[in-house]
């Protein structure tokens, strides 16, 4: 479907035909960023927590979109992944059972240091130039400071969406964590 797309507009001269290559690209990357957003939307909806999901879906994608960690090798299981993340962490949302307390905070805290640390982790897929390197530790660093000043907020206010922001943090440091200990493992083999 792409493809025919993309061979329209070159047919009909919108863009220049050394560019499909790049216009494929982005298409598929724009259409897989929808699916993955819809999926959320439809996974808060069932599971009665769209506001607590889409807060921790866009706190998590800002701040792994510069961070970087574990990726997949492909779309399909990118997207089981996600899916699959939306839905444990909305589940710890919506327990009755999970309060926000020390025990998050450290883990929080822990995460915080893992991404400040080492951010910006690359993939297989997406190597960074020097200075790429040094603005998306900036931007990832950044984010994350604004991301914890506002669990700050939301926890003086005693928000329940605290833990959606603590969650993002929590899981983007477990992958970037799972990444480190993927290429120490690769390293020693």
């Amino acid at each position: 479907m792409i493809n025919r797309i993309v061979e329209k507009l070159c047919k009909d001269e919108v863009i220049d035909a050394k560019d499909i290559t790049l216009y494929n690209f982005g298409l598929v990357g724009l259409l897989f960023t929808l699916l993955n957003l819809s999926t959320a939307v439809v996974i808060g909806i069932a599971m009665c927590a769209i506001e607590e999901c889409l807060i921790f879906v866009l706190a998590f994608a800002v701040l792994r979109q510069y961070a970087g960690g574990y990726h997949t090798r492909t779309k399909p299981r990118c997207y089981i992944c996600s899916s699959s993340i939306i839905i444990v962490v909305v589940s710890l949302l919506n327990s009755r059972l999970e309060k926000y307390g020390r025990g998050l905070l450290i883990v929080v805290f822990l995460a915080s240091i893992i991404i400040y640390v080492s951010s910006p982790l690359e993939n297989e897929n997406r190597r960074l130039t020097l200075s790429e390197r040094r603005n998306f530790r900036r931007r990832a660093r950044g984010i994350l400071l604004a991301e914890e000043i506002i669990l700050i907020f939301l926890i003086t206010v005693e928000s329940e969406l605290c833990k959606s922001i603590a969650y993002a943090i929590i899981v983007t440091g477990m992958l970037m964590a799972i990444e480190i200990f993927k290429r120490i493992i690769t390293c020693k083999t």
